[in-house]
């Protein structure tokens, strides 16, 4: 029995690795195109969010009526305050037009109403007229910077207690569990997305392209144990969509590890041991299995390439569903029954992994429910293959 088996996977392997096209497509591009297209993003996502230098630092407010120690305070803030005393309709007409940056005007007498108001006495506080172009970059930030200001000086008059306002470390996490939250809420989904995606490269022509050349038959007439023939396909199926797993895998850390540190000096994703990977490794590759399994029953049944992919569609939905759970939920499930559901105990394992907090026996329960899963689905691709009507 086992050197058909053995002789099945040789015949997948053969298939796949000698097809240049196909390994570059499956093995290489999808880590490749990961790394790339995540580091220009993060990298994007960080420049947007850094603040301008140069010229474009300085932002030109345009105000009416504003206090002298106010125009101190936004100095500091990369503000240029211009007086439009004499002109704030011609202000508002070229912020219209994205020609100037806000106009901020102050009731007359403001320091004297602040000092009179009683917050208590129900009678409307003093207020200033803030206007912008949300549609301009710049316009918007010279709001929130003039905003800023404000709510410091705000703040400074009605203070009565502060809230961490020593600057003492107050966050217990460490740096590796706040890297590692970040990493679970976004790893898991992308890992289970793009298994599924090399396993749907991998399955369908395995079996449905064979059905639709008519080297099945070849196959199924070969004094060849139909088991055997179901055990040899998945195993060899597994072991290249875990190929193209780990290729994702490494593409998505690589991609993360440059945009973090390149966010923050000095931090990095690499806070994982060998343990932690190994973890990893049984996860994904019980994971990929069983995607294998079920793709390639759904891939017995339909009578071509093209059908599978339809056919496919609901667990495709349903690993998206999954995945998307890491990215709402509260971290890894602590209780063992969630363990016992296949896929979702694959998002739940590989959130403990990533948030470095996670036991052997979660992971042992995840592995053993997800390959007892793949063997029924291996038992009833071989009767599949019995089975002429559904084969022919």
């Amino acid at each position: 029995m086992r050197s058909n088996v053995i002789t099945i996977m040789r015949k997948e392997f053969a298939r796949f690795f000698l097809d240049r096209r196909l390994v570059i497509t499956t093995l290489l591009l999808p880590g490749l195109l990961i790394y790339s297209v995540y580091t220009l993003i993060g990298n994007a996502a960080i420049s947007m969010q850094a603040p301008p230098s140069g010229d474009e630092a300085t932002l030109t407010v345009f105000a009416v009526n504003m206090p002298a120690h106010l125009e101190s305070a936004a100095a500091g803030s990369n503000l240029r305050i211009a007086d439009a005393a004499s002109g704030a309709e011609s202000v508002k007409a070229r912020i219209s037009e994205k020609e100037s940056d806000a106009l901020a005007v102050f009731p007359p007498g403001f320091d004297a109403l602040v000092s009179a108001h009683d917050p208590l006495s129900g009678n409307a506080a003093p207020n200033v007229r803030i206007y912008y172009n949300s549609s301009s970059p710049t316009s918007v930030r010279a709001m929130e910077a003039l905003m800023d200001v404000l709510n410091a000086y705000r703040y400074s008059i009605s203070n009565k207690f502060d809230v961490n306002g020593d600057g003492g470390a107050y966050d217990l996490a460490s740096e590796e569990e706040q890297i590692g939250g970040v990493v679970a809420s976004v790893l898991p989904l992308l890992l289970l997305l793009m298994m599924y995606s090399g396993c749907m490269t991998i399955a369908p022509e395995s079996i449905a392209g064979e059905k639709e050349r008519g080297t099945i038959a070849t196959l199924l007439v070969t004094p060849i144990r139909k088991g055997e023939l179901a055990a040899g396909k998945i195993l060899s199926l597994g072991v290249m969509a875990l190929l193209c797993g780990l290729s994702t895998t490494l593409g998505v850390l690589l991609a993360l590890n440059n945009v973090i540190s390149k966010a923050g000096a000095g931090i990095s994703v690499n806070i994982y041991g060998v343990t932690d990977y190994l973890a990893l490794l049984a996860v994904v590759l019980s994971t990929v299995t069983l995607n294998v399994a079920l793709i390639s029953n759904i891939s017995a049944f339909a009578k071509s390439v093209k059908e599978t992919a339809t056919m496919a569609i609901p667990l495709m939905l349903v690993n998206m569903l999954i995945g998307a759970g890491a990215m709402i939920g509260g971290g890894a499930s602590g209780e063992l029954r969630h363990y016992l559901i296949p896929l979702y105990n694959s998002v739940q394992a590989m959130q403990g992994i990533f948030a470095l907090d996670f036991s052997w026996t979660r992971i042992c329960l995840t592995v053993t429910v997800n390959f007892a899963c793949s063997c029924i689905a291996g038992f009833a691709l071989a009767r599949m293959f019995a089975g002429e009507r559904i084969i022919f």
